[in-house]
């Protein structure tokens, strides 16, 4: 968000600017001033309709800032919330708190725990930060996942365990009862071994209270513990996990004793400034802790402040993701900005032609406009800003009801910073807007004002302008194209071929072509249609060119524009069309053709109308058909889970050394209850990319740099896993054609490994691909190739030995279609081969056998009893499969009620233009009722008026969205996934946005059937 916000000073001194140039000219043009500020009150629908309007900008920008606050502040309070006071912790290399990598496997070379004599060194080195009042406090403990199981048989897999010595916690925060009374761990110390304190939500979890009995297991042991009390706060850190936060705390001292070791695996440490300010001193204590464990084998984290970056940056994401889906709701919001001061002129036209005939210059029209549309300006963002809070907040609140079920609760905030941002936002786009519609408006021909006649047509005017504009925007087509082909870039290569065609378009009109518009704007269109909807092999490089969000967006413009385009200019041809259909009820023509040839007679207004629609309606169209071909893809389960229906996990502790031979032990389930039990093993290692070697040079390398290594974690499989997943791959090595091949290939060969989509290269990074910092073989090959190249490596590290192994990446598994696949994943035979030692699964996959399918929810039940000790947790991964898709289906339906909220542009766009035609047409109407029309059909006519216009922009924004989304699904060539179009959801969208529409106009219709026509006729 704070990368967001920068903009905030910027955009003050662009206001203050523009603040002291019109408040200087106002003073210099006051007559100007009060005629601007006479017309706000004057006409109070025209005003509250031009305020809706012109608010639009500054409610999606503030909607967009509340959005990422929120969120931003969600993520915060959820870091602060599992980590408490500690900002640092210091660890071993290649462990990572509260993440899996953090589940370490123990041997003797390769210990998690170090020598608590370390903590004194630790100490020692902070002492001098202690006495600036810069470090608070400084603790050995000892953090631990391990099961839990209560009398009554209720378990809970996954307790995180904290082993405190009470001598150093002072600075930390206390154990507190629901009461608030603080639980002493003095107190615990002296009770004797023996004797726990646990949280509320593994009391809650296990039904246990004070006095009761839990056992708790380090590796096979067992441990019986009676609980002491139950603490509501402290205890922290815990390891991070939605759906369950269970703690519980042990004298660090008796968990010494357990383990039979006085080492401890974590030193934390707390800085001055509470949970949030503390973590503003973590670089000052970093540049003292680096340098004081250097060879020490221990590494250092300010994990409180990386977490809250992590924060920032997500809030800051999700704000742009709004803006950029907001955009079309602006540009449609300029179009109505435009359309609102067309019409204002075209109000005021007689009285604008009598000014500039007694001596007004354009200069003081541009500032007469000017001045008013800063006044409306100055309203609407302040209203705008005020509501997108209120937006922002409703959606906020039905995310909310989604998540809170995983445990993750979005708490609303918004910041004052933001706020000001949308109003400054919003007034000095507005600023500008309104100044280039001002002086368009003031560009009038005297005469034609005076005797409010047509203005001529300069079709085909020769003029130095002119040339010039056909010039620029050949020269800059050319440039941009042939860059774009350059680079592979998609938008500057559009970008450039449609300035090229509306070049040509330009050039067409001029002498000695002189081409008229009709057939010059619809070729053009015909021409921009053709391109941004032909396929991606119909142009130079097409396969081979990336793309970002912004293609969305000038997608969506100029497939609208060319639409618009081809409608307005053969008008007369649409206006047969619809007599042709109608023409034979006798009753309605009439009223047909005057409701049509009006709207066909101004284009200029009817044309921005009808792209106000089919912007927005393109929008949520296409986002429909998105959202439903992910469905459709997520609904087909056995892809997604690759066939297994049960995933377990069990404790890195107490893992299960043959879980078909437990199996054969187990009450109410066995091995014969399944078909395939895939089996993970899961280790943390260092790893970077190692692309664009070959296997010979692979061969002996002994040295290896320092750099570029990240920390992930590989897994390794199984033959039975291998042997009966489904997973397919969105590319793979030419030498492994098939997904069975590739499978195969991964059990016998040790050298090998397939990744996630996350970590490879894509021409559609900026639309979501590379989620991870960390790309394997950028600039060798993207997702959307044929094959993946022979040369792709990636070398892997053991954090502890420095043993390095390379794997040749050979396929590439989609990460919608494959979610359960790991990052990096191997054969058990690599995983064992790096770590050096057996490594046992803590990870399963189970298929269960054709006639037990009814019965998965019990299996998983049985398996969660039976393993209790091993800490077994199980899900039904069909039922995780349909939980994801119900929260991405919110969230997406969410993003589609903040794009439609630019269809409050077009439906306003439409009561402008109906109240602006009562006035305009106010003799027109009168003639009509002097000739026979009823007030019925008057009122009908407006309607019929109304409803053309948006079902054409309706009309369009359908056609366009379809077309765009089957377009991109053939071209995107996702594996698996199947164009979708959701009629029933369009049918909604359609009918909802075409009643919307029929009820703002109904008024200014109502208004007009009620003319007398002797009134209207005597009307000057």
């Amino acid at each position: 968000m704070e990368s967001l916000k920068t903009l905030l000073i910027p955009f003050m001194v662009i206001f203050a600017i523009s603040g002291v140039i019109l408040v200087l000219s106002a003073l210099r043009n006051r007559v100007l001033l009060k005629m601007a500020a006479r017309n706000v009150p004057r006409r109070p629908a025209n005003t509250l309709l031009t305020v809706l309007g012109l608010m639009l900008a500054a409610m999606i920008f503030s909607a967009s800032f509340a959005t990422g606050d929120t969120l931003t502040h969600s993520i915060r309070k959820l870091a602060v919330d599992y980590l408490g006071e500690t900002d640092i912790i210091v660890m071993r290399e290649g462990v990572e708190f509260g993440g899996a990598s953090g589940h370490v496997l123990e041997s003797s070379d390769r210990p998690s725990y170090f020598d608590k004599a370390t903590f004194d060194t630790v100490d020692k080195a902070l002492a001098g930060l202690k006495d600036n009042n810069i470090v608070d406090g400084v603790a050995p403990v000892i953090i631990e996942t391990v099961p839990a199981v209560a009398g009554s048989g209720l378990n809970e897999p996954s307790v995180t365990l904290l082993g405190f010595d009470s001598r150093y916690m002072s600075g930390f925060a206390p154990l507190r009862d629901k009461k608030g009374t603080e639980l002493s761990l003095k107190a615990l110390e002296e009770l004797g071994e023996g004797y726990v304190y646990i949280n509320t939500d593994l009391a809650e979890a296990l039904e246990a209270d004070v006095d009761d009995v839990i056992d708790i297991f380090f590796g096979t042991q067992k441990t019986s513990l009676t609980i002491a009390d139950v603490y509501e706060t402290g205890g922290r850190p815990s390891a991070f996990r939605l759906d369950s936060d269970a703690t519980a705390v042990l004298p660090l001292s008796h968990i010494q004793s357990l383990r039979g070791s006085d080492d401890i695996n974590y030193i934390l440490v707390t800085n001055q400034g509470g949970e949030i300010e503390g973590a503003s001193h973590s670089d000052a204590v970093m540049a003292v802790l680096e340098p004081s464990l250097e060879g020490t084998g221990l590494k250092a984290e300010a994990i409180k402040q990386d977490s809250l970056d992590e924060a920032d940056e997500g809030g800051a994401m999700f704000s742009t993701v709004f803006l950029v889906l907001g955009s079309f709701s602006m540009i449609a919001g300029i179009l109505l900005i435009f359309l609102i001061f067309v019409m204002l002129a075209a109000e005021r036209k007689q009285e604008l032609g009598i000014a500039r005939a007694v001596g007004t210059q354009r200069g003081h029209i541009i500032r007469l406009f000017t001045y008013e549309g800063v006044l409306y300006a100055l309203i609407a963002s302040a209203v705008g800003s005020g509501l997108g809070v209120l937006i922002s907040w409703g959606g906020m609140a039905v995310l909310d009801s989604a998540f809170k079920e995983m445990g993750f609760r979005i708490v609303f905030d918004y910041t004052a910073s933001g706020v000001v941002i949308s109003y400054l936002a919003g007034v000095i786009f507005t600023l500008v807007v309104v100044v280039i519609s001002a002086w368009r408006v003031s560009r009038l021909n005297i005469i034609c004002a005076i005797k409010d006649i047509p203005e001529p047509k300069e079709e085909g005017k020769r003029g130095l302008k002119g040339i010039a504009l056909i010039i620029l925007s050949l020269l800059a087509g050319s440039l941009m194209t042939i860059i774009g082909i350059q680079g592979t870039d998609w938008a500057p290569y559009s970008l450039g071929v449609s300035l090229l065609i509306i070049g040509l378009l330009l050039l067409a009109r001029k002498r000695p072509m002189y081409l008229p518009d009709r057939p010059a704007f619809t070729l053009a269109g015909v021409g921009l249609l053709i391109f941004w909807l032909s396929p991606t092999e119909w142009h130079p490089r097409g396969e081979e060119m990336g793309a970002g969000f912004e293609m969305f967006i000038l997608t969506g413009v100029m497939l609208v524009t060319a639409a618009v385009w081809i409608v307005m200019y053969n008008s007369d041809l649409l206006l047969k069309c619809i007599m042709y259909i109608f023409g034979r009820l006798r009753a309605l023509t009439p009223m047909i053709k005057t409701a049509v040839s009006y709207p066909m007679a101004s284009r200029f207004r009817t044309g921005m109308a009808m792209a106000m629609f089919a912007l927005i309606i393109f929008t949520l169209i296409y986002m429909s058909a998105m959202i439903a071909s992910i469905r459709g893809l997520l609904d087909d389960t056995d892809r997604v889970t690759g066939s297994f229906h049960i995933r377990a996990d069990v404790s890195y502790n107490n893992p299960i050394d043959d879980i078909n031979a437990a199996l054969s032990d187990a009450d109410g389930v066995s091995a014969d209850d399944f078909d395939a039990i895939g089996a993970f093993s899961i280790i943390p290692v260092t790893v970077r990319d190692a692309s664009g070697s070959t296997e010979e040079q692979m061969v002996g390398q002994e040295e290896v740099a320092e750099e570029g290594w990240i920390e992930l974690i590989l897994m390794g499989t199984n033959e039975e896993y291998t042997e009966n997943v489904t997973y397919g791959f969105e590319i793979t090595n030419a030498a492994y054609p098939s997904k069975e091949d590739v499978w195969k290939a991964l059990t016998e060969n040790p050298s090998l490994a397939v990744v996630s989509s996350s970590l490879v290269p894509t021409k559609y990074t900026q639309m979501g691909g590379g989620e991870f910092d960390f790309v394997i073989g950028e600039g060798e090959f993207v997702i959307e190739d044929e094959f993946i190249p022979d040369d792709i490596f990636v070398e892997v590290q053991n954090p502890f030995t420095k043993r390095v192994e390379k794997l040749k990446v050979i396929g590439v598994i989609d990460v919608m279609s494959g979610p359960y696949a790991g990052l990096v994943t191997t054969s058990q035979s690599t995983v064992d081969g790096i770590w050096g030692a057996p490594v046992e699964p803590t990870s399963y996959r189970l298929k269960v056998t054709s006639d037990n399918i009814k019965h998965i929810p019990e299996i998983a039940k049985a398996l969660e009893k039976n393993f209790a000790e091993n800490g077994m947790n199980t899900e039904v991964m069909e039922e995780e499969v349909k939980s994801y898709m119900d929260i991405q289906e919110m969230f997406f339906n969410l993003m589609m009620a903040f794009m439609a909220l630019g269809l409050i542009v077009g439906i306003a766009a439409l009561g402008v233009i109906a109240a602006r035609s009562v006035v305009e047409r106010r003799q027109q109407i009168g003639m009509l009722r002097a000739i026979g029309f009823q007030q019925g059909m008057i009122q009908f006519t407006f309607l019929f008026e109304s409803s053309f216009i948006a079902l054409l922009g309706i009309g369009m924004g359908v056609g366009l969205g379809v077309g765009t989304a089957l377009l991109f699904m053939e071209d995107a060539d996702i594996e698996g996934i199947k164009a979708v179009i959701p009629w029933g959801r369009i049918g909604f969208i359609v009918l909802l946005t075409y009643v919307a529409s029929l009820f703002t106009t109904f008024v200014p219709a109502y208004r007009a059937a009620r003319i007398y026509p002797a009134e209207a006729l005597r009307y000057e």
